[in-house]
């Protein structure tokens, strides 16, 4: 890829959302698949009360929306402020305390973990049951989309395209403390072929720092499905939680309007059938 696409590619443009500032890439296709969508806010006429403590909202207890799940709390539930990398925020944000906690572990593989993968580290590959393998250095692509392996050969494949990541250890057990990363097997599909490929990194066996900075490369892999899978869980969360709302508020409603045109009636009856509603004869 040229230097040119590449720019264009990892180009981004400053937007304002009803949530905040955020720095997105201009292309949507080019965004991170990290990344996770801002959600869409439950109406205020929705929820007039916390959807955690239930305290009624009033013109002291105000409500605020969770920048990441959507939902309405009050102050005391939702007055965490955390930087929320994935939907790409400039500045941290309002979030509720459930959220904040998987934002706080999400930050440390952004800070820490991201960095490693897109430094890179010398692996010998083995591609499918070949015999033959090859050094090469594996990294992760600036947009994060592409996992890059150069050597003799080029070769990118898909982060969304992976399907199993296993790291490779020996000694003891992970459950023992002792085991040590020695390689990763990685599981794709490549776009257009039926079935899937597969291949092998394994680290080099010198102790010194290229080994070292594979082996930190090959643990910041394995948390990639990890964040993955905990922001989908979250999204899924939030989107029931905002449909059982709007189901119940839509129920709440109907119950309104029957009440209403109740009292209606009865207003109407007691006017009518009243001795001091009826009229006085001449």
């Amino acid at each position: 890829m040229s230097s040119g696409v590449a720019a264009r590619h990892d180009a981004k443009k400053l937007v304002r959302s009803p949530s905040g500032l955020r720095m997105v890439p201009e292309h949507r296709a080019f965004g991170s698949p990290f990344g996770l969508e801002e959600p869409q806010w439950v109406p205020d006429k929705e929820c007039p009360r916390c959807m955690q403590c239930d305290a009624k909202f009033d013109f002291i207890t105000r409500k605020h929306h969770c920048r990441r799940c959507g939902k309405c709390f009050c102050d005391r539930c939702c007055s965490q402020k955390v930087p929320l990398r994935r939907m790409c925020f400039v500045d941290p944000v309002r979030q509720c305390a459930e959220c904040a906690l998987v934002s706080h572990r999400e930050a440390e593989f952004y800070d820490r973990q991201l960095k490693v993968l897109l430094s890179g580290a010398t692996f010998t590959v083995t591609f499918g049951n070949s015999e033959k393998s090859e050094t090469m250095v594996c990294r992760l692509s600036n947009n994060q989309r592409c996992l890059i392996l150069d050597g003799d050969s080029h070769c990118e494949i898909e982060v969304a395209h992976i399907s199993t990541v296993q790291v490779l250890t020996e000694g003891f057990a992970p459950g023992g403390g002792n085991a040590r990363a020695t390689g990763m097997f990685l599981q794709y599909t490549v776009p257009g072929t039926e079935g899937e490929a597969q291949l092998k990194l394994t680290a080099g066996e010198d102790a010194n720092t290229s080994r070292r900075q594979a082996t930190a490369w090959l643990v910041a892999m394995h948390k990639v499905p990890w964040v993955w899978a905990d922001g989908l869980r979250a999204q899924r969360r939030a989107g029931f939680s905002q449909r059982r709302t709007c189901q119940s508020s839509a129920f709440g409603r109907h119950r309104a309007w029957r009440s209403w045109v109740r009292g209606w009636v009865c207003f109407l009856v007691f006017i009518f059938d009243h001795p001091a509603g009826r009229q006085a004869p001449l």
